[in-house]
């Protein structure tokens, strides 16, 4: 069809003949771009093809009074009706010319004074807004199909442009719509993309006109305001500018495009034969057909009357919205019109035919008759301070106000990660006088006559704008750092929760709620890094509303004050057993942000959490970082004093529950080896965690066997690091004892050369053919060792009877009889008197005292174990007091025994074992085995240096840094009783099985 221009345009366009030549021109072009259009990226839309176009003008016509006709000019109807065709035009857009606007030469350009990002720009803005829709969002743009397919993830439709699916054209005509406005003004300025550049397609008026135009076109998609400073800035005469008058052609516009709902927009048969998948294009649809009559009839001239019958309460409510909208467009209309030409005759004639919209829907209780459905809005919602009072409890535990102060400081320690990372973000005030490096601080007052004291949690972090105060913090599951506006600032990559340039911890949005576990009120002061003034507010849970006051005095950040009574600061006050004071503000570990706590203002009180060291992108340093593929980054150490698992530096849990991951799946003939303490790094809040944050939603770490292997490497480069250089030494204490272990294990063999693991394979590769036992390390000072191997008993069978039973047990795993092919023979130098004693009956008045410092059970097999052994020993005595016992064949002793059988020693001195070493064929691998053969490539660890760095060198490339690290640790003495075995948390007061901080 041809677009025809109604009588009194053509009288005006007549005057003109360029104006007249650009119209008929740009009208060709515009219809056969138009006819040609099969609309690739909006399939499913309602009618914008030349007969949208013809109501248009025929609606600006009839909007037009006749007395306002006169005062047209000759350009007003010429940019009217390009202006016309350029609203909608870029839903005509083919796939090469929307190429061409997003990566080719368009792509860099912009209108100066309304825009100031190009397209590219624009697009990838967009990418990464997509990528974080949620489902409404993502089913009314892509529809059921997309929406319901698991697989289904918003991805970039230039990686495919050649082969693009109906989702990517769905989801390029969304950023089209989105844009159309601003395209229809830079095809006026620029020309319209094509296949090849700019299309031949032309609007044919002078740049300034032709910029009027597309800025009326632009006009239906934005504000009028900024577009009249935009004519302003232009230097185009707001009122009039070559006989053009652009504010009134706007609003001519804007009503007119609104008017266009008539039912044949959408036509039924397409309706009825087609299925449209988006929710939202089908609820358009609907609307439009739900349009029976639009008539001026009635007793006010200035009015129209919508007649409409929506089939559903969903079309009833949009149509709603709709004329609301149309009604709002005219009252704005008719007041910038006042404004700009009400006192200027005879412009001030230039108004419109309406002013008011009514339809049958206004009388709601007529038409509540007609239809079988409410015609209102009726949807969930909640009561909500009464449901707050209902969640908070369950959820954090009615009976634990120190998940509040967590939640506090969490929040605090995320705002001030947040302001470093902003670019002249530095922190410019104390938050305390006496402690001036503190980034928050969190106090407790003593109890007032009233039996109530302050919690104050202050920080020197990123504060709050006023839009974070009304739709974050106090808007229950709203999490601002779950948000498009945190994650435009604070995220990296255009994929969603791949790139946050800070650690955050906050994920729920219910952060606040917890607060109201320490008090009934809650009083804030919060100023945001970039504003000029802060905010006061105090807030009940059943208060509403909340007043704001403006505050220019405020510092940067957020202090947040909360009353709480008695029993809630008893709760509080109780202290842990392992630091001494209140295990309620011990939640943050790192060392930076760093986290001050004041106990009722005492500053002998004062104490820094920074228990772990962290560098200031969140990562526990020191702790080894595990090789683990997942969306987190995993660390792991043996410090004490630390929980079983923390996130983020913030503590998630050392309950015992946890602890069924107390030894990790690792199967080996002599190690036991014990989990170490997790720290999780998750920048992107992947870790599933409950919504409480105090357990992960795990049946079991996904990562075990990486942690073990981890674990070994590090344990290598601590034996390289820390092995004596010479012998013989307890391997049961430092520099030698590495906590991964049991303490009842061998850390290692104490060989002749060097040491070793106390692992099959590796006892076959350094093929010892005598071993010496002692049960006392005052012993090793004592004497000359010529034994192939010095090993020890058990740590706290101090007992010389069960010393002497477990060497003898072959069912027991420490006796060096499971590691030998065969032993040869056994040798034992011990007092008359103890010999005599293993003969005498079990039980009775005459069970030796001694026997009772382990438990009976164990001194009963031990008996029954050495009776059984000694009826083949064969007793020679050695000394007054000392017989020598021994059983096989036996070579000569390899220790001076004459030399120290005066000594006030054991009463078992020592036991040499002769054995026939295994061949390592035909022995199973163990991770041990399989490391060190990687890693150490020698059988043993050399004693003298020069030779470990010789021997060792693959090992000391690849362990550099860990060897370096535990080269430069001083030695101490390891208390089993702060090992990885013995590290029990007291943990609260009441027996909460993880709530101490």
């Amino acid at each position: 069809m041809e677009i025809t221009l109604p009588n009194a345009f053509e009288t005006r366009l007549a005057l003109n003949k360029p104006l007249r030549a650009a119209v008929d021109r740009t009208l060709s072009d515009f219809s056969v771009w138009f006819s040609e259009s099969k609309l690739p990226f909006f399939t499913d839309y309602t009618d914008h093809g030349l007969k949208h176009l013809q109501d248009v003008i025929q609606t600006i016509n009839g909007l037009v009074p006749a007395s306002a006709m006169d005062s047209l000019s000759p350009g007003d109807v010429a940019i009217l009706v390009i202006a016309t065709l350029l609203h909608d035009s870029a839903l005509h857009l083919s796939e090469q010319g929307f190429k061409e606007l997003i990566h080719g030469n368009a792509s860099a350009q912009f209108v100066q004074g309304l825009d100031n990002e190009p397209w590219n720009q624009l697009w990838e803005a967009y990418l990464f807004t997509a990528r974080r829709w949620d489902d409404g969002k993502r089913r009314n743009v892509f529809g059921d199909v997309a929406f319901d397919a698991d697989s289904y993830s918003v991805g970039d439709p230039f990686e495919h442009y050649t082969n693009l699916q109906e989702t990517d054209r769905k989801f390029i005509g969304e950023f089209i719509r989105l844009h159309h406005s601003r395209m229809a003004h830079e095809f006026a300025l620029f020309g319209i993309p094509g296949p090849v550049g700019v299309s031949p397609i032309s609007i044919g008026l002078p740049s300034d006109l032709s910029d009027i135009a597309g800025l009326v076109a632009r006009s239906h998609g934005m504000g009028m305001r900024p577009c009249i400073d935009y004519l302003t800035a232009k230097g185009y005469d707001k009122r009039t500018y070559k006989e053009v008058h652009a504010p009134y052609l706007m609003c001519l516009i804007r009503v007119a495009d609104y008017l266009q709902i008539a039912a044949d927009r959408a036509p039924h048969s397409a309706f009825r034969y087609r299925h449209i998948p988006s929710p939202q294009s089908r609820l358009e649809w609907e609307v439009h057909n739900s349009i029976q009559n639009i008539h001026t009839a009635g007793d006010d001239p200035e009015s129209i009357h919508v007649q409409a019958s929506p089939k559903s309460v969903q079309a009833f409510l949009r149509l709603k919205d709709w004329l609301s909208g149309i009604q709002a467009e005219l009252d704005a209309s008719w007041a910038v019109l006042g404004e700009v030409y009400g006192r200027v005759p005879p412009l001030d004639r230039l108004g419109l035919n309406l002013r008011r919209v009514r339809s049958n829907l206004d009388d709601l209780a007529t038409f509540k008759s007609a239809v079988e459905y409410v015609p209102t809005r009726v949807e969930l919602d909640v009561a909500r301070a009464e449901l707050l009072k209902l969640l908070i409890g369950p959820l954090y535990g009615g009976d634990k106000p120190q998940m509040g102060v967590r939640e506090l400081i969490q929040n605090a320690v995320d705002a001030v990660r947040e302001r470093a990372s902003l670019k002249g973000g530095n922190v410019d005030k104390s938050l305390h006088d006496d402690i001036p490096d503190a980034d928050v601080l969190v106090t407790i007052g003593k109890l007032n006559e009233d039996q109530t004291a302050w919690l104050t949690v202050q920080d020197r972090g990123i504060g709050m704008s006023e839009d974070v105060i009304r739709n974050y913090f106090l808007r229950a599951g709203a999490s601002f750092r779950q948000s498009e506006v945190w994650q435009k600032v604070f995220e990296e990559g255009s994929k969603p929760g791949t790139g946050s340039k800070v650690v955050r911890s906050g994920r729920f949005g219910v952060g606040a709620l917890a607060a109201f576990l320490l008090g009934d009120e809650i009083h804030v002061e919060t100023r945001h890094v970039n504003a000029v003034e802060g905010f006061r507010f105090s807030v009940r849970i059943t208060q509403e509303p909340i007043s704001l006051i403006r505050d220019t005095t405020l510092s940067v950040g957020t202090k947040i004050r909360i009353k709480v009574d008695r029993e809630c600061h008893e709760r509080l006050s109780r202290t842990s057993a392992t630091t001494k004071l209140p295990a309620w503000l011990g939640w943050h570990l790192y060392s930076w942000p760093k986290v001050v706590r004041l106990f009722e203002r005492k500053a002998d009180s004062e104490y820094h959490c920074g228990w772990v060291e962290a560098s200031k992108d969140g990562h526990p340093t020191h702790w080894l970082k595990l090789p683990f593929d997942a969306d987190y980054n995993v660390f792991w150490s043996y410090q004490t004093g630390v929980p079983a698992l923390s996130c983020n530096g913030i503590w998630v849990t050392n309950s015992q529950s946890w602890q069924k991951f107390k030894s990790l799946e690792f199967e080996h003939p002599r190690y036991s080896l014990s989990f170490p303490k997790i720290a999780i790094h998750d920048p992107n809040a992947k870790l599933p965690m409950t919504l409480t944050r105090d357990s992960v939603a795990l049946e079991a770490y996904p990562f075990e066997s990486e942690l073990a292997e981890s674990i070994i490497i590090d344990w290598l480069a601590y034996l390289i690091a820390k092995t004596p250089t010479s012998r013989p030494f307890d391997p049961r204490e430092l520099p030698i004892f590495y906590p991964a272990w049991s303490p009842s294990n061998h850390q290692v063999i104490n060989g002749k050369n060097g040491v070793f693991p106390f692992d099959p394979r590796l006892m076959a590769a350094n093929k010892p053919k005598s071993v010496v036992y002692f049960g006392r390390r005052k012993l090793l000072n004592q004497m000359s060792v010529a034994h192939d191997v010095i090993a020890f008993p058990k740590s706290g069978l101090d007992n010389d009877r069960h010393f002497l039973a477990e060497l003898l047990a072959e069912d027991v795993s420490n006796s060096f009889l499971q590691l030998a092919e065969k032993t040869l023979g056994v040798r034992v130098l011990m007092r008359n008197k103890e010999a005599k004693e293993w003969s005498k009956p079990q039980g009775g008045d005459d069970e030796p005292v001694s026997y009772y410092r382990n438990s009976k059970q164990w001194i009963a097999r031990a008996r029954e174990v050495v009776q059984q052994r000694f009826s083949g020993f064969e007793s020679t005595s050695v000394k007054s007091g000392w017989i020598q016992m021994q059983t096989g064949n036996c070579p000569d002793s390899l220790l001076e025994i004459e030399s120290f059988t005066d000594l006030r020693s054991p009463a078992v001195l020592f036991i040499e074992q002769f054995i026939e070493p295994s061949e390592a064929k035909g022995l199973s691998a163990t991770l041990i085995s399989t490391l060190w053969d990687k890693i150490i490539q020698h059988p043993f660890i050399p004693y003298d240096i020069e030779q470990r760095r010789s021997l060792l060198a693959n090992a000391y490339q690849l362990l550099a840094e860990r060897i370096a690290y535990y080269e430069n640790q001083p030695i101490k003495i390891i208390n089993y009783a702060e090992t990885a075995w013995g590290d029990h948390t007291v943990n609260d007061e009441d027996n909460d099985e993880d709530t101490d901080g």
